[in-house]
């Protein structure tokens, strides 16, 4: 019986080991997955601690725990603005928050360059220039230097 379950065990971890990669890749989550992923959990926290505040309210005993009663509606207030704030989550969010807590990054970012919309594809240039660039260039302008690239005579 030991044997059995040696060899059981041997087998599932050279099936996982052999599988790794394309179990990584396939648990990438495009942009919109993820931001929904956020803003759907983001709203289930807020629902829970309303309703426990809903729940708190009412009960003639929790009526006169005036602490608890602020605890709870200062994390309603919290939730809500984390709602709100998964709501406004950005392509450079994704890549910064997400993707680069990824192991293996060379797979996934090709992974994920094809599921990007040219939307979020142009928010994530314009979220890198900004940053090789600097925020000096807010009327869209590039450095003179990055406006030569290409232009160079041969």
């Amino acid at each position: 019986m030991k044997a059995l379950i040696m060899k059981l065990a041997l087998s599932m971890a050279a099936f996982l080991a052999t599988t790794e990669t394309v179990w990584a890749a396939e648990s990438v989550k495009s942009y919109r997955e993820w931001k929904n992923t956020q803003v759907s959990e983001a709203k289930g926290r807020y629902e829970t601690v309303k309703n426990r505040l809903n729940h708190h309210k009412h009960d003639p005993g929790a009526r006169r725990q005036k602490p608890a009663t602020h605890r709870l509606e200062a994390q309603v207030y919290r939730e809500k603005v984390a709602v709100e704030t998964a709501q406004e989550l950005t392509v450079s969010d994704y890549f910064a928050g997400y993707l680069a807590k990824m192991s293996n990054k060379n797979s996934v970012y090709k992974e994920v360059a094809g599921k990007l919309s040219p939307e979020e594809v142009a928010e994530l240039m314009s979220a890198y220039a900004n940053s090789v660039f600097g925020t000096q260039n807010q009327g869209g302008s590039l450095p003179a230097s990055a406006l030569q690239l290409g232009n160079e005579t041969k």
